[in-house]
């Protein structure tokens, strides 16, 4: 099937593109085969893939991307998995520019050095190397770009001994089988960030100019940002991005904005603005700045006028649904070919009020049928008669995100932009937009949403489960929201404990944490930092009947810590038989004629168990336990099986407690979207008020 495609001209004249053909009808697998006549034109029509290196790279590329889904594969990502180099590759060019070029300099800065290297020359004198047969002229040149990174890291390197030591182990078990990861203290983002890169993307490279302008305002000092949209409350996944930016700017001495990007006046509100700064603030960090997407519409606005008057934006009046069916089918707008003066004209009147929302969009002239759908003349302004809560009625036209994001990154002078690897396939657009602007392009890196079992984290779906009242409000303690799971009692400090162990990967964004290992991190934070109580839930009162009634005695449970015990104490409801329970062979808690041990203290043996009256239920909860102290020597104490928790009823205090656990009984509810799958799938035991 894979020969009756082959361009047997192509193949006959280039040994190294029969090689390839080769090389790739054995390594295809089921999962992949049926897109080999794609991966056939990318070699043997758009000369994309060279070398067997780069195909297995990019076969590697497309399988993670099926398991994804085998509908929309990016074949643009494809190709720049296939052309990125690993470690091992830079480091190798790193070595030879040092070795060949950097030494003659001995007595310049790398900066100073960095402007005399020319990359052309480099190539050219690496190219009869063998070794080096994997190197592009943009490898290089983008290395060169790096230089002062890369020296820098170089010196940490010596200055600094990897250890074993400072790995530490986090073991937990869940229904017997063990977990492990490891944290390790130097393989934080912070201690990374010099070396971050996502893909090599020739667009992304700035020039020597540009750079070093971009230094010469910055000093070298590390610069990122935090950027939520104002439409919804923060849930642990934006946890997880304060951190990764705010930790590595204090870290690294550098500094960090937390920037809103208001560009939506429909779903935006103070109130999320107000709350998302106080969650900033309760995490322990305090922003260099708070500023807003919209402190830069002007600049925004001038910018787009600069695209339309170089040919790279249109104004187009296909609507919503069109423009997708047009997308979607590679062609071309009909209104892509307008004149640079009727779509300055056009852009115009949409800024001064002249249309209907919906009747115009610019339009970023890049192509229309290329590989990757972002690219395909992506919609940049729309029309929108909305009060902005800052800007209120100036503007009745607003940027779209993809538009918006990179340009503020730029104007902020951001060395570091952080985010989630959903906009990995956006990423090209972003450096097309500063690229066409001659903009300075700071570092991108995506990584691996947090995503938690048996929990959801998106707006949406949290707003139908409050909706459909299987939660409160945004801040039920069930939710991963920070709202929630400051409710729920659990400090920030064990949040970045929790996110610092996971570290910042690129390992997917579909990967699920389980849910035990947050509850487990946590449970570690709070034994070494919280002030413990002890606590008997939903209390059954309990009588030592052959004891004085004044009796007291002080029980060691702990070393250097004691407990009194009285005549009157409280079990636990749950330690003890329900009447006329079946099934008590294997129960060893407190029924009559059993003996049980109170803990630390002795063995009494169950006298008699009253029940509630006023309940038709078979198996009535007790109500009140006597028993007689038998024994209270240690060895007899240790061979009773049932050791039940207590508490002496006039030395303690009823409070409420509220019992929490898994939101869903499905690990993975995120597919879950009917109102009849919500339910069908949420925990009705997922929270529970007792008395304690």
């Amino acid at each position: 099937m894979i020969l009756d495609s082959l361009n047997y001209e192509q193949i006959i004249n280039s040994k190294n593109k029969a090689n390839l053909v080769l090389n790739l009808a054995q390594n295809l697998t089921d999962s992949t085969k049926q897109f080999h006549q794609d991966i056939l034109n990318l070699i043997l029509q758009e000369n994309k893939i060279a070398s067997n290196t780069e195909l297995q790279k990019g076969l590697q590329n497309l399988k993670n991307q099926v398991k994804i889904s085998k509908e929309n594969i990016n074949w643009h990502q494809f190709i720049e998995a296939s052309q990125q180099l690993n470690d091992k590759q830079i480091d190798q060019i790193y070595k030879f520019i040092k070795s060949e070029f950097l030494n003659n300099y001995k007595n310049e800065s790398i900066q100073e050095i960095q402007q005399k290297l020319d990359g052309k020359q480099i190539y050219d004198k690496m190219q009869p190397i063998n070794k080096f047969s994997f190197v592009k002229l943009e490898h290089i040149e983008k290395i060169l770009l790096d230089l002062p990174k890369i020296e820098q890291q170089k010196k940490r390197e010596l200055q600094s001994q990897k250890s074993e030591n400072n790995s530490i182990n986090v073991k937990s078990k869940q229904k017997g089988n063990p977990v492990e990861f490891s944290i390790n203290e130097e393989n934080k983002i912070w201690d990374k960030l010099k070396n971050l890169k996502g893909r090599d993307i020739p667009l992304e490279n700035n020039s020597n100019q540009i750079y070093q302008q971009h230094l010469e305002r910055t000093k070298g000092q590390y610069i990122l940002r935090f950027p939520p949209e104002p439409n919804g409350f923060l849930h642990l996944g934006h946890v997880k991005s304060i951190v990764a930016n705010f930790e590595s700017a204090l870290r690294l001495g550098g500094i960090c904005y937390l920037r809103f990007d208001d560009t939506n006046p429909e779903s935006e509100s103070q109130e999320y603005i107000n709350d998302i700064i106080g969650s900033v603030e309760w995490m322990g960090y305090q922003p260099f700045k708070i500023t807003y997407s919209s402190d830069y519409f002007d600049d925004l606005y001038e910018n787009a006028i600069k695209l339309i008057k170089k040919g790279k934006a249109y104004v187009c009046e296909l609507n919503s649904e069109q423009s997708s069916q047009y997308r979607k089918d590679k062609l071309p707008s009909p209104y892509r070919e307008r004149s640079i003066e009727e779509n300055l004209y056009l852009f115009e009147g949409m800024k001064n009020g002249k249309y209907k929302e919906g009747q115009y969009v610019l339009r970023a002239k890049i192509t229309y049928d290329h590989l990757n759908p972002t690219l395909r003349d992506p919609a940049i302004y729309r029309i929108k008669y909305t009060e902005h809560p800052r800007t209120k009625d100036k503007w009745c036209i607003y940027p779209l995100y993809d538009y918006t994001h990179g340009m503020c990154d730029s104007l902020q002078d951001i060395t570091h932009s952080l985010c989630t690897l959903e906009f990995e396939i956006r990423r090209e657009l972003y450096y097309w937009f500063l690229n066409e602007l001659d903009l300075y392009k700071p570092i991108v890196f995506e990584f691996s949403r947090l995503n938690v079992s048996n929990n959801v984290l998106s707006k949406r779906k949290i707003n139908k489960l409050i909706q459909f009242n299987l939660v409160e409000n945004w801040d039920d303690p069930r939710l991963f929201t920070i709202q929630g799971l400051r409710k729920r009692g659990i400090p920030s400090e064990a949040l970045k404990q929790f996110v610092n162990q996971l570290n910042v990967t690129r390992t997917g964004n579909e990967n699920l944490i389980r849910y035990y290992h947050f509850q487990d991190s946590v449970r570690g934070h709070l034994l070494q930092h919280s002030q413990k109580a002890v606590a008997v839930v939903d209390p059954v009162k309990f009588i030592i009947e052959n004891v004085e009634q004044d009796f007291s005695q002080d029980v060691e449970i702990a070393e250097n810590q004691t407990q009194k015990i009285k005549k009157e104490i409280y079990i636990e409801q749950q330690d003890v038989a329900k009447q006329n329970q079946l099934n008590l062979d294997n129960f060893y808690g407190a029924k009559v004629g059993h003996k049980i041990c109170l803990k630390y203290f002795g063995i009494i043996e169950i006298t008699d168990i009253q029940y509630e009256k006023n309940n038709n239920n078979e198996q009535n909860k007790a109500v009140l336990v006597k028993g007689k102290l038998i024994s209270q020597e240690f060895n007899e104490r240790k061979k009773i099986k049932g050791q039940l928790h207590w508490l002496s009823s006039n030395d303690s205090q009823i409070v409420q407690i509220r019992l929490i656990d898994r939101l869903f009984n499905v690990e993975n509810p995120q597919g879950l979207k009917l109102e009849s799958e919500l339910k069908e799938g949420y925990n009705k035991d997922s929270i529970q008020s007792l008395n304690a």
